[in-house]
């Protein structure tokens, strides 16, 4: 049986209120589970089924990234807050990364602005 997952970042860790953002979750534990059928070769099966929230808000599209990460899509219904993020892996476990995302309200909207550069 595989160990619970185990979560170490979020990239982007913040986004605008109204905006579906595409983030890419990092941690361990994150691959697809393989189930292994020996007398039916046949039987065996690739399961990818993780799901994420933030907060209470399922996120969506939720999928493996290839590299032991996931991708998954936070909605644009989210209010401004701060939200801890929590994975379930295919077999239930879960993990969780504490003030994991930010969603900013439009008067946070400077905040998104990481630097610019002006050439003659």
């Amino acid at each position: 049986m595989d160990p619970a997952p185990r979560l170490a970042s979020v990239q982007p860790d913040q986004g605008a209120q109204g905006s579906a953002v595409t983030i890419r979750i990092a941690g361990e534990g994150l691959e697809p589970h393989v189930l292994t059928d020996y007398g039916d070769e046949g039987a065996s099966v690739v399961d990818a089924r993780f799901q994420a929230w933030l907060g209470t808000s399922r996120l969506r599209d939720v999928r493996s990234t290839g590299d032991g990460a996931l991708y998954a899509v936070v909605p644009e219904d989210l209010p401004a807050g701060t939200y801890d993020l929590a994975v379930a892996d295919p077999d239930g476990k879960l993990a969780t990364l504490p003030a994991a995302y930010r969603v900013l309200s439009p008067a946070d909207g400077g905040v998104l602005v990481a630097s610019f550069r002006v050439e003659p």
